[in-house]
C-alpha cells in the first residue's frame, strides 16, 4: 500500500511540472502570435531556455526514474461509465470526459487476439467433436429407453398375466432374474457303489 501511495504521489508531482512546462509553451505561443512585429528576442530566447531545460529534465526523470518505478504496476479503471466524470475530465484537460469502451478500446477489449483465438480453437476442436458424439450417443440411448417403455407399458395395460410381465420386464430391463448358480453334482451315497462288469479269469 505504501508503494502505490509512492507511485501515486511521484505521477501527482510530475503532472504539476509538466503542466507548468505547457503553461509556458503556450505563453510564448501566445506572446509570438498576438504581437509578432513587437517582440523581445531576449524574453523569447530566455523563456524557450527555461522551457527546454524542463522538459529535457523531466524526460530523463521519466525514462528513468519513472519507467522503473511503474514497469510492474498495473492499471485499470476502478469503473467503466458513459457519465461525466469531473475529476477525469480536469486532469486529462477534456479529452477524456468519461472512462468508457470508447475511450480506450484496446485496454479495455474482452476478445483474444486472432493468433491466440485460431490457436485455442484448434486445441478445442477434438474435445468439441467428442461432446458431440458422446451427446448423440446419449440421444439414441434416450430414445431406445423411451421405446422401450412404452412398449412395456402397451404389454402391461393388455394383459393381466403376471408371467408375461415378469419376461417382459427382464428382456427390456434385465431385472427379474433370479440366479441360484450352477447346480453341483449329487454324491454318491456311502455304502453303495457303481456296479462294474465282471471280468472272468482261468
Amino acid at each position: 500500500m505504501e508503494a502505490q501511495n509512492q507511485n501515486a504521489q511521484f505521477i501527482d508531482n510530475n503532472i504539476v511540472h509538466l503542466t507548468k512546462i505547457k503553461e509556458k509553451i503556450v505563453g510564448l505561443i501566445c506572446l509570438i502570435e498576438q504581437n509578432p512585429n513587437h517582440l523581445n528576442m531576449e524574453e523569447i530566447m530566455t523563456t524557450f531556455s527555461f522551457i527546454s531545460s524542463k522538459l529535457e529534465l523531466s524526460s530523463r526523470t521519466i525514462n528513468v526514474e519513472m519507467v522503473n518505478k511503474l514497469k510492474n504496476v498495473i492499471i485499470s479503471p476502478c469503473f467503466l461509465s458513459r457519465d461525466y466524470d469531473q475529476h477525469l475530465s480536469k486532469i486529462t484537460e477534456g479529452r477524456f470526459p468519461m472512462m468508457s469502451h470508447d475511450k480506450v478500446p484496446q485496454l479495455l477489449k474482452t476478445k483474444l487476439q486472432p493468433s491466440i483465438e485460431q490457436h485455442l480453437n484448434k486445441l478445442m476442436e477434438p474435445n468439441q467433436r467428442d461432446n458431440k458424439a458422446f451427446i448423440e450417443a446419449l440421444k439414441i440411448l434416450q430414445s431406445n429407453i423411451s421405446k422401450a417403455k412404452k412398449t412395456t407399458e402397451i404389454l402391461t395395460d393388455h394383459t393381466e398375466n403376471p408371467d408375461l410381465v415378469k419376461l417382459t420386464s427382464a428382456a427390456v430391463y434385465g431385472t427379474g432374474f433370479n440366479y441360484t448358480g450352477v447346480a453341483k453334482p449329487k454324491r454318491p451315497i456311502s455304502g453303495y457303489s457303481t456296479p462294474t462288469k465282471n471280468h472272468i479269469t482261468n
